[in-house]
């Protein structure tokens, strides 16, 4: 497939807005941004609202032929079904669409909003997975079905394979041939669906757009993002990588409260400001990451301070001298707790380390090392006493355990 002209620059990694979208630096810098997930959540709320819209009309299923659709059930709005599949090793679909069959009877079929087509697994969206999802015992997904079923039962309901629902256009028309054509066709052509993807909408009330008219006024391409999803997709991603940026430098090496609060007023100040010293989005995207390399770095040092000296098998013999469970989960959820506890009392002895200290690293990394020697027993203390309590229910008006001294 030929990609138009409109579409290919040499401001953009690649030389065209499809390559440029797959680079896999952006996709990296944008998603510490909350990229993917901003658009994945905001195509599947429009394909939500496209789906129920579908209800009451005919449809014709392949293995069951003409149909009428009954109800839809939106998955992802409940995340609650995602966390019950996820703990039985099964995957969930986005959608189960209802269909009421020319014989009166009913047929679920899954359906999966999928922006990115050539991302699809088939097994998101096949019968058999639909069925293990049921026979999970899921009571959320359950129940969803019992309200929107007339008699309320499910149990001999036909499953058939589903769809997924792409944007229209390009982004979808690009990829398709590969997915449904040849040996390893991972789809049937019947199975995409697509649905316009109107970039105003789509991105209405995502905060980082409005730093999309600086970057692209950046690369003055011939198409508009406001009027090709394409190119609207790519600088919301810019838009992320700069959110995550500009929290970045601001984020503490070392603290209990993680990243600062965005402030959209100063971070469009500052992606303008650096943008009239730009060639390209792209590039100011990246020397920004490299201005803030060195950041990344030192707190990934810091971080190494901040694991407690106890291994999983002294969590374990600690446990087995408890006579409490020593299962993969429980050691888990003391690890867990463990963290917490030594992180917070590595905070309390240093302090609060801000993203570019008056300090060299190396002052900071003797510091922490002291603080680690000193912790190595209170920590091993910590986790007797939690689990004393764990066998003993405490005493009402009973004082906490104190190992701060």
């Amino acid at each position: 497939m030929t990609i138009p002209a409109s579409l290919q620059s040499p401001n953009v990694p690649g030389g065209t807005l499809l390559a440029a979208l797959l680079d896999r630096r952006l996709q990296a810098w944008s998603d510490r941004g909350g990229a993917s997930q901003e658009i994945g959540e905001r195509w599947s709320r429009l394909v939500a609202e496209e789906l129920s819209s579908w209800v009451g009309r005919d449809a014709t299923l392949l293995e069951a032929g003409p149909s009428r659709l009954h109800a839809v059930i939106w998955l992802e709005g409940r995340p609650e079904i995602a966390r019950h599949a996820s703990r039985h090793g099964l995957r969930n679909p986005d959608f189960v669409v209802v269909h009421e069959l020319a014989t009166g009877e009913l047929a679920l079929q899954p359906a999966d909003a999928k922006f990115a087509v050539q991302t699809v697994k088939h097994d998101q969206i096949a019968a058999g997975a639909l069925r293990a999802l049921l026979a999970s015992g899921n009571p959320v997904l359950l129940g969803e079905l019992e309200r929107v079923l007339p008699d309320g039962r499910y149990d001999a309901i036909q499953v058939v394979d589903g769809f997924v629902v792409s944007p229209a256009g390009i982004l979808t028309d690009y990829y398709l041939p590969r997915l449904i054509g040849g040996s390893n066709a991972r789809l049937r052509a019947q199975q995409v669906v697509t649905h316009p993807a109107e970039p105003r909408r789509l991105f209405a009330g995502l905060p980082v757009a409005r730093l999309v008219g600086p970057l692209a006024a950046v690369d003055r391409l011939p198409v508009r993002p406001s009027d090709e999803i394409v190119a609207a997709v790519y600088y919301v991603r810019l838009a992320c990588a700069c959110r995550w940026l500009w929290e970045e430098e601001r984020r503490p090496l070392l603290s209990l409260d993680g990243a600062p609060a965005l402030d959209l007023d100063a971070l469009a100040a500052e992606v303008t400001a650096r943008a009239r010293q730009a060639e390209t989005a792209f590039g100011l995207v990246e020397r920004w990451v490299d201005e803030t390399e060195g950041i990344r770095r030192d707190r990934e040092m810091i971080e190494r301070f901040l694991v407690p000296p106890l291994s999983n098998r002294v969590l374990r013999d600690l446990l087995a001298s408890a006579a409490l469970p020593e299962d993969r989960a429980s050691i888990r959820a003391l690890r867990k707790e463990l963290f917490s506890w030594y992180r917070a009392e590595v905070i309390a002895r240093v302090g609060e380390i801000p993203a570019r200290p008056g300090r060299s690293l190396a002052a900071l990394l003797q510091e922490l090392a002291a603080v680690n020697r000193e912790l190595e027993p209170l920590a091993h203390r910590w986790v007797q006493e939690r689990l004393r309590a764990d066998r003993q229910p405490p005493r009402e008006g009973a004082p906490g355990s104190d190992y701060s001294r």
